[in-house]
């Protein structure tokens, strides 16, 4: 893994946080509903902390892409007016981690009938990537009354995030 790192060394950008910098850059909006992780397979797990996850959130700008990487107050509390609906509140865990230097990801996890356990961060060789565990399979025998978002957001040393690369969620 470290040469792997080692080849996709942190770069900089406009969102330089505490501890160091990261990188800026986000992409475009990807696929808005998942019924498990995206093809191709994550190449590589990142080292986050889980400060929030909605099972049942909301993203109430499912039309732009996620928010990218966040190292400063402003960025979390744009996180917050658009995926946190007071349900559960966001709480003290991503002020904590901005304050010892972390970068924090957030975006939709999935949406789709069943909501996600939980989350990680991973990376491909073209993003990085919020993506769903415990998401059990479309079952055609149920029907979807109404979609289920889940959210998350995790926390992450800037020297983990491979340079360059945009942030998608589902």
């Amino acid at each position: 893994m470290a040469a792997a790192l080692g080849a996709l060394a942190v770069g900089c950008g406009a969102l330089a946080g505490p501890g160091g910098t990261v990188p800026a850059e986000v992409s475009g909006p990807g696929p808005t509903t998942t019924s498990g992780p995206p093809a191709p397979p994550p190449a590589e797990v990142l080292d986050a902390t889980v400060v929030l996850f909605d099972a049942d959130g909301v993203d109430r700008h499912r039309d732009r892409p996620p928010p990218g990487f966040i190292s400063d107050r402003q960025g979390l509390a744009e996180f917050e007016q658009r995926f946190v609906d007071g349900d559960p509140a966001l709480g003290p865990a991503a002020e904590t981690a901005l304050a010892a230097g972390k970068v924090l990801v957030g975006a939709t996890v999935s949406t789709g009938c069943s909501p996600a356990d939980g989350a990680q961060l991973a990376f491909t060789a073209s993003d990085v990537r919020v993506l769903p565990i415990g998401l059990p399979p479309d079952d055609p025998e149920v029907e979807c009354v109404r979609a289920v978002t889940s959210v998350a957001l995790l926390a992450v040393e800037p020297t983990d995030l491979p340079a360059g690369l945009p942030v998608r969620g589902t």
